[in-house]
């Protein structure tokens, strides 16, 4: 006898990994620049580093990752995706197998502001004793700005992650849809099983990681050196 499952499979492993290792990512980030004092600086700028190489490889994977984790699955004009929040506020919820329009444009606006901020910070410095591994290829007033630059986008960051959180509980509460657990078991209730996925692509997922930090690192190894003092 076949076993039920709960819901279709429509979320891919590696995009529930990166969401959630993303999510500990910045987090992490958050933590250490809040409380400096107690957190060594090494441990912010792995949390930046590991985010960067997770959203380059989240570029990659919306274009050859599984149906429901491509930007063309999701990405929607402004008339479909404010007919789908007209839809939402009457608390209706059309029948929509990944991730909807508004979820869709949540999803690229975060992946720019955690690129933006993460890029920033290789280049940004405290004016103290700590520095990105690019600091050395600018200038230090152009770092300076740089740094104000990744407070602002953190600032805007927090905004949005602020915004993402207050409409998952919405969905949770008034919609009844909970998609947490569907991120975390990649099942959905309510979507045909038509839309499944079939495939993981697991490996093509590990090459394209792979290749992401390789070149994240290859270009840390050949920055110039930090100097002693910061200037």
């Amino acid at each position: 006898m076949k076993p039920q499952t709960s819901g279709t499979l429509i979320w891919d492993i590696p995009t529930r990994l990166f969401h959630w290792v993303l999510f500990l990512c910045v987090s992490g980030a958050f933590l250490s620049a809040w409380f400096y004092q107690y957190i060594p600086f090494l441990a912010h700028e792995i949390c930046g580093a590991t985010a960067l190489v997770l959203i380059a490889f989240r570029l990659f994977w919306g274009f050859v990752g599984p149906a429901h984790a491509r930007f063309s699955d999701f990405l929607r004009g402004p008339k479909a995706t404010f007919s789908y929040l007209r839809a939402v506020f009457q608390r209706e919820s059309p029948p929509i197998s990944g991730h909807t329009p508004t979820g869709g444009w949540m999803i690229l606006l975060l992946l720019l502001l955690v690129g933006a901020q993460a890029s920033l910070g290789l280049f940004s410095n405290d004016e103290t004793d700590s520095a990105g591994p690019f600091y050395a290829w600018v200038s230090h007033s152009t770092s300076n700005k740089l740094s104000g630059l990744h407070e602002l986008v953190a600032d805007c960051l927090m905004v949005a992650i602020a915004l993402h959180v207050i409409a998952v509980i919405f969905y949770k509460v008034v919609l009844k849809e909970d998609l947490v657990r569907a991120l975390l078991t990649g099942r959905r209730h309510g979507v045909p099983e038509s839309a499944a996925i079939s495939s993981h692509r697991l490996g093509l997922a590990i090459v394209i990681l792979v290749v992401c930090a390789a070149l994240l690192v290859w270009l840390i190894r050949i920055a110039p050196p930090l100097p002693s003092v910061l200037m």
